[in-house]
């Protein structure tokens, strides 16, 4: 059965739909990016400014950016969704390139809803995903730091045991 082409009215209130998730979308992913992504590279000419951000992980997602910021410039967005794992080897679904985001292009959009409501749902809750994507953070530094210290520690022992072990003439 073919599928009837939507009338004018409706295409027009699908563009407006898809035009809205897009520009909310964009302007979320830059600014979690921005707080709390990693630069991956960063360069700045006399006229404009190169840069490629990534963020991995916040709530089942991963983002990247790379932007050109002068009077010509424009900005690539990709978004992956990782259904509840860390890492996912799929493309993005979601991928924009725009200097102005009314007019921008569309690369690949994933048509699938269950990414579209949990994105939608991260939005809503920006400041407590933030927050929670943060706590999770530090305590990522204090496991490492912890780990480093019992690291030490037990360098520390082994060679006070070697060197025991040499005083004794245990061994050579």
């Amino acid at each position: 059965m073919d599928k009837k082409a939507p009338t004018s009215a409706a295409l027009a209130k699908q563009v407006a739909e898809r035009q809205e998730f897009i520009e909310k979308t964009i302007h979320f992913v830059n600014s979690v990016v921005a707080e709390l992504g990693t630069v991956l590279y960063r360069k700045v000419y006399g006229w404009h400014t190169e840069t490629k951000i990534e963020l991995r992980g916040l709530a089942g997602f991963s983002f990247y950016t790379e932007g050109v910021y002068s009077l010509f410039g424009g900005q690539m967005t990709k978004v992956w969704y990782h259904h509840g794992s860390e890492h996912t080897t799929s493309g993005p679904v979601l991928e924009v390139e725009w200097w102005n985001i009314t007019r921008c292009e569309v690369k690949r959009f994933d048509p699938s809803v269950q990414w579209q409501r949990v994105m939608q749902q991260l939005i809503e809750d920006k400041n407590g995903i933030v927050a929670r994507f943060k706590m999770k953070q530090l305590n990522l530094k204090k496991d490492e730091a912890a780990d480093a210290e019992r690291e030490k520690k037990a360098r520390k022992t082994e060679r006070r045991l070697y060197e025991d072990a040499k005083r004794l003439k245990l061994i050579p």
